[in-house]
Formats: C-alpha cells, sequence, structure tokens
C-alpha cells in the first residue's frame, strides 16, 4: 500500500451544521452541466438542531438544505420530472411519515404524501410501462409493507404490491431480464414469510407476480438486488446477497444466483454483506466482490476482501484488511489510470444504530487493485458510509466520495477515466445493472 499516492489526492470537504451528522449514503446527478449531491442529515447525541436533506455543488458548496421534523431515512435519489431534477427522500417520524419530493436547484416542494410507516429504501425513476411518462418506484415498511409505483410527477398511486413482504431497505432493481420486451421489478423480503424465511420476487412492470422463491434462511431484503448476464447467453441474471442480520441465524452468508425464469443457479458461501460487479481484471468474466463482515456475514473469523468467479461459483482470490464490522456497499470504478478496475469499500462501528456497546466509533475506507493489493487507506472517527464514484466536476475523471456519520462530506480526485455520467453505485447504475464484460 503506498500511503503517498501520486493517482489520489483530496478535493474538498464540506462539514455539516454543529449537532447534525450524515447519513449512510449520497445522491449525485449531473443537469445542465450542473451536479448535484444530496446528503441526508442526522441528528447526533444531545443535539438541538433540525434533520433536513442538504444539496452541495461539484465544488462541495452548499446549494440549499430543507428543514426537517424528526427523520430521515438512508437514501435520498434523485429523479427527473419533466426534464427537471427533484430529490426524493423520506423524512418525519411516526405516525406522520412522508414521501417528500423537492426541485434539486432551490428546494421547491413538489409534492408530498403522509404514510403509516418510513420507506427506508431507495428510489427508482422511469417509464416502467412504457406510456410515455415517468414512475416513481418505492417500498414501505413497518407494520403494513408494501412496493408502490406511482406517477412521479404527481405521486398518485398505480400499483401497490403487498403479499408477504416485509421491506427495510427494499433495494429493487428494474430491467428486462427475460428479454420479451418489458420490465420486471426485482426486489428480496426480510424474514417476510410466515416461517420466518426470505423471499426474491419479480414483478411485471404492472405489479402481478411473475414468480418469487421462498424459504430462504436468511435476510434478502437489506442488501441489493442486482443483475448481470453472468453467462453471455442475454438475459439477465439476478444475484442477491442474503445475510444473517445480527447474528440472527448462525450461518455464513451467501451470494445467490438465480436465472430469469426463477431457477436458482447457485448459492456461494460468502460471509459479507454486498458484492460489487464488474469484470475487474479484464478476463471477459464478471466478478463479484466485497468485505467479509462480522456482524451480518456469519463469518466472524475472517477480515477480508472476497473475490469471486459469478459463471463458476467459485473464490478467485481474498485480500485481508485490518478490520470491518458494518461493510458499505462496494463500487467498482477506475481510480488509478490503470488497466483493470478498482475496488472501494468502507466500514465502521457507527455511534449510533449497529454500535458495539462500549467500543468507540470508528470507520475506515479500502481500495483495491484488480488482483487484491490494498493500495488506498482512509480512517474516520465513525463510520463510512456507502462510497460514491462518479465524475463530479465533469473532467473526463472519477471523483470518489465518502460521508462520515460525525458530519463530514469528503471528495477525493482521481486518475481514473469516467464511463459514465451517472454515479456508480454498488453494481452500476440506478437500475442495478452489472456492468458488462469488456
Amino acid at each position: 500500500m503506498d500511503p503517498e499516492a501520486d493517482w489520489i489526492q483530496p478535493l474538498w470537504t464540506y462539514h455539516m451544521p454543529t449537532g447534525v451528522g450524515t447519513h449512510y449514503a449520497t445522491a449525485c446527478a449531473h443537469i445542465d452541466r450542473e451536479t448535484f449531491i444530496a446528503s441526508p442529515g442526522q441528528l447526533l447525541p444531545a443535539s438541538q438542531s433540525q434533520t433536513g436533506v442538504f444539496i452541495i455543488d461539484s465544488e462541495g458548496r452548499l446549494v440549499y438544505r430543507s428543514r426537517e421534523r424528526g427523520f430521515l431515512s438512508v437514501f435520498p435519489a434523485f429523479i427527473r420530472v419533466k426534464g427537471t431534477l427533484h430529490v426524493a427522500y423520506w423524512s418525519g417520524k411516526e405516525p406522520d411519515w412522508l414521501l417528500k419530493i423537492r426541485r434539486a436547484k432551490d428546494g421547491r416542494l413538489l409534492w408530498q404524501r403522509e404514510y403509516p410507516w418510513i420507506g427506508n429504501g431507495d428510489f427508482l425513476d422511469l417509464d416502467v410501462n412504457h406510456d410515455g411518462r415517468d414512475e416513481l418506484l418505492y417500498s414501505v415498511g413497518g407494520e403494513h409493507n408494501w412496493v408502490a409505483c406511482s406517477v412521479a410527477r404527481t405521486g398518485e398511486d398505480l400499483w401497490r404490491y403487498d403479499d408477504r413482504i416485509t421491506v427495510c431497505w427494499g433495494r429493487m432493481a428494474v430491467a428486462d431480464i427475460d428479454r420479451d420486451g418489458e420490465y420486471e421489478i426485482i426486489f428480496g423480503t426480510e424474514y417476510g414469510n410466515p416461517d420466518g424465511t426470505s423471499s426474491i420476487i419479480v414483478l411485471s412492470q404492472e405489479g402481478s407476480l411473475r414468480w418469487r422463491y421462498d424459504k430462504i434462511r436468511g435476510d434478502a431484503g437489506s442488501t441489493p438486488a442486482m443483475l448481470a448476464d453472468v453467462d453471455g447467453d442475454g438475459c439477465l441474471e439476478i444475484l442477491k446477497v442474503e445475510i444473517d442480520l445480527c447474528g440472527r441465524d448462525g450461518h455464513v452468508s451467501t451470494v445467490m444466483c438465480f436465472d430469469a425464469w426463477g431457477k436458482p443457479r447457485y448459492s456461494l458461501p460468502f460471509g459479507g454483506s454486498s458484492i460489487a460487479i464488474a469484470d475487474v481484471d479484464g478476463d471477459g468474466m464478471l466478478e463479484g466482490l466485497g468485505l467479509t463482515t462480522a456482524r451480518d456475514g456469519g463469518n466472524h473469523k475472517r477480515s477480508e476482501m472476497a473475490c469471486f468467479d459469478l459463471l463458476h461459483a467459485t473464490r478467485k482470490w481474498s485480500s485481508p484488511v485490518p478490520r470491518v464490522y458494518l461493510s458499505g456497499d462496494p463500487v467498482i470504478a477506475s481510480l488509478t489510470g490503470s488497466e483493470g478496475l478498482e475496488t472501494i469499500a468502507t466500514t465502521g462501528t457507527p455511534s449510533g444504530y449497529g454500535r458495539i456497546p462500549g467500543k468507540k466509533p470508528w470507520g475506515e475506507a479500502y481500495i483495491f487493485s484488480p488482483t487484491g493489493d490494498l493500495i488506498w487507506r482512509q480512517q474516520f472517527p465513525d463510520w463510512a458510509g456507502d462510497p460514491m464514484a462518479c465524475d463530479i466536476d465533469q473532467d473526463g475523471r472519477n471523483e470518489i466520495i465518502i460521508p462520515s456519520y460525525e458530519g463530514r462530506i469528503c471528495a477525493w480526485t482521481t486518475l481514473g477515466r469516467a464511463d459514465s455520467s451517472e454515479f456508480t453505485k454498488a453494481n452500476g447504475g440506478r437500475l442495478r445493472l452489472g456492468r458488462p464484460t469488456t
């Protein structure tokens, strides 16, 4: 590991107001040559401040902040309504939870709706049913759970699906996985069946059930649903990590792979909570990479980055790391400018949710080479949330953004070439399509 690497340099740090910390995830979008970055604020212990969604620009300057009552959900998202960029998020406190849509440039409220419980998952926006208007897909959790599709411009419900689902983070994917010309909506559930098992569910673009696979031992709802053409046949496989949430089941987490019609292909022991997908080493085959985790992976003896061959369901390599507890979604992107793709992953012991009693908060970010060498390491005083890799200043190079729970959003510039106008999520974009083979 080179502590003075010349391929990565600090760009800027945004500091939240006193008493406000960052949350788990940020979002980024470009429109009209402008960049907007959204982060939900959370109240730090003994704080008298207000929560809110903070919008900053590509230079780390505040564009505006909203002021909210109570809690903000983890995942904000930028959506486009009639060509105008808006930010979607949840806020409030029981029993008055609100889904809000605000204009990105000035915070003007487009619409809001009240729900009996918060939706803690992320949002997807696209023309799901090919009717010429954008829809908004999201989930609602709590006592009554459902996945919903609404008109993005008005919030009007088009359909809801609520058969035996329990969702917390409700992290969906959307694509035409079976090449029939229509979208499918894919998500997992968190111990939602009467016997306490979880499910993978695939809906049609109209909200009817295509298929569901039950009897999954662990939590299949809290990790992203991911899509990739693993075997090169043109159809998309569904990849999902089921986790041993908080050590509930006492088993090692697995990477599950299903074909487009619900047939299981394999279940691969992992020991972690989320993977990213790409051909990192240029061999023409897709790899899945993620950190093992003592909290949700059920693998308490290892702290490592693991790399899997997703076609053959084998472990290609693993690389030890100093420590892992709660890990974020890893990101694969070009960062050094060299051949292949690098992987960035974050971890930490948060000061709030998921804290180990009696242990001080800490956070860490790691970057790995295509062959598993740890080439960069950054420490934080609190949990390092989901990383993001994108070209925020539109110079053709990737930047890295990492929120830290104590109240900072940190950005670095790299030498890696940006190959997409949208930021890279755990598996390659807002529709969760894994990067294609090269």
